[in-house]
């Protein structure tokens, strides 16, 4: 089959159904290498079609049975137990803070006087999120 037939790339809802009928949902806590996920579909380890399957697979264990997989680091996917999931959540959170932080730091660091109305409006809505922030983080930190 060409790759040519298709606009937007060759689906990946067979390999994901290959895999989906070889590995199923393994227990909370267990890891598959990626090696078998490659040998399940016929793709090459670190090749692009392999992320793509991984990734559409990964998002329909999400959607469809609520399982959180994630990279270890080591050429692995672990299934997430209840706590490697908060933590994960914890670290995400933490990401979007930083990201926020920048933000702010950024629109701090902007010229207002060379705003028009509506831009100074929407730098001072930037900075207010500074306070919200905060909350936010306090809010979500585990207390000492």
């Amino acid at each position: 089959m060409s790759d040519n037939l298709y606009f937007k790339g060759v689906p990946t809802a067979p390999d994901v159904e290959k895999i989906m009928a070889k590995f199923g949902a393994l227990p909370e806590g267990s890891e598959i290498p990626l090696v078998k996920l490659a040998e399940a579909i016929n793709a090459e380890l670190g090749g692009s079609r392999l992320k793509s399957v991984v990734a559409s697979w990964r998002k329909r264990m999400y959607r469809e049975r609520n399982i959180d997989i994630q990279g270890t680091g080591d050429g692995c996917l672990r299934f997430n137990t209840p706590e490697q999931r908060v933590a994960k959540s914890g670290k995400l959170v933490e990401s979007g803070r930083r990201a926020i932080g920048k933000a702010i730091v950024l629109a701090y660091n902007t010229d207002n006087s060379r705003l028009t109305t509506e831009w100074a409006k929407a730098r001072q809505a930037v900075l207010s999120l500074n306070q919200r922030k905060i909350d936010m983080a306090s809010a979500v930190m585990p207390e000492n």
